[in-house]
């Protein structure tokens, strides 16, 4: 047998019996697209609301008024930006990268020939798990395989009918591709609507495109960075999270922040994240809504330098400092005031650079 039937062995066995992702707490919860969308119409408005992130992930930043995603603000490289949530884990110290397979015709110049779907034109992955386990995770590594003269993209249907026929199997990238109910509504631009398969069930997936994460090859855990969530003490001395602008990591948290991996000139932010808290100094000040009615795209920065609002007749905008980048917070907050929580999030990113929307890497 060779190594990469090894390797794709190893991994279909790992995303159907979760091999060494183990959560951290007693009770660990994963909350997947459908569970958030029940839970919204049951009336319930938040989720991880026992975790140490201060109270939890309203419901109203995952889900619109109409069921749809919501685009919540964030900031990105100091620019406004946009995310949309998909999948909320709490309590688990990692998730693994699970193995998805896509039957080939053959390869043009290294690349593969998709077997594709005769309605659609759209290929018809193959994945490995699915959203009913706790060990389920948006983030595939692809494995084409060479399919048989005459499979059409309904002839493979499961992980194990695929491994069991011995077919030989190509590694490639890994993708951020959530399974959502069936008929979901999603009207953007980052994400293409698809369908799939699990254990022989059609699903509906959403396609956000490739190389939105790493993760360890020897260990097949994604890799996560750091979405940073502004806290401050109220009345009671208890932390509470104000409703700020969030801020996107680039790097590991202590890295100040490098400059993120781009595809032409779209940047490509992390899908996986670990929410961090940042205690909000007491010399930064939130930019003044008054202003804001004059400069909507400053509305939920944080301002490390209020000299620059003193004159509210000649503000500028542009000569203030914000925590608007992981630069910025780790340069201007003390270590000990940036906390890991326990809560890791799907969330990826759908504008940038103030309004330009993303468009998946296919």
């Amino acid at each position: 047998m060779s190594l990469l039937r090894l390797v794709g062995v190893a991994a279909a066995l790992c995303g159907l019996t979760a091999c060494g992702q183990a959560p951290s707490s007693p009770a660990p919860r994963l909350w997947t697209l459908a569970d958030l969308e029940a839970l919204g119409a049951a009336g319930q408005t938040a989720v991880a609301t026992d975790s140490t992130l201060p109270g939890g992930i309203p419901l109203a930043r995952i889900l619109g008024p109409n069921g749809s995603l919501f685009p919540r603000p964030s900031l990105a490289d100091q620019y406004n930006a946009s995310y949309v949530t998909t999948e909320v884990w709490e309590g688990y110290p990692q998730v693994w990268i699970q193995p998805m397979y896509v039957p080939v015709s053959g390869w043009v110049n290294g690349a593969p020939v998709v077997v594709a779907d005769a309605a659609t034109g759209l290929w018809k992955p193959v994945f490995s798990v699915g959203t009913g386990s706790g060990f389920y995770s948006p983030f595939w590594q692809v494995f084409y395989f060479d399919a048989p003269a005459g499979t059409t993209a309904d002839t493979f249907t499961s992980a194990k009918q695929i491994l069991d026929a011995g077919l030989p199997l190509h590694e490639g990238p890994g993708w951020t591709i959530p399974i959502v109910p069936d008929g979901f509504s999603w009207a953007g631009t980052a994400a293409r609507p698809e369908t799939g398969w699990v254990d022989g069930a059609t699903v509906a997936t959403l396609n956000f495109g490739k190389r939105l994460f790493t993760w360890n090859p020897d260990t097949n855990v994604v890799d996560e960075l750091p979405i940073f969530v502004f806290v401050s003490h109220d009345s009671a001395g208890n932390l509470v999270a104000p409703d700020l602008r969030t801020v996107a990591g680039t790097g590991p948290v202590g890295s100040g922040g490098p400059a993120p991996a781009t595809s032409g000139i779209q940047p490509l932010y992390s899908s996986y994240w670990r929410i961090y808290t940042v205690e909000i100094p007491a010399s930064v000040t939130a930019f003044p809504d008054a202003a804001a009615a004059a400069f909507p795209e400053y509305a939920g920065r944080l301002v490390t330098t209020p000299d620059c609002l003193s004159d509210p007749d000649t503000l500028d905008p542009e000569a203030c400092s914000y925590l608007d980048s992981q630069g910025a917070i780790e340069h201007a907050v003390a270590p000990w005031a940036i906390r890991a929580t326990d809560v890791t999030v799907t969330c990826p990113f759908v504008s940038y650079r103030d309004s330009l929307a993303i468009t998946p890497v296919l």
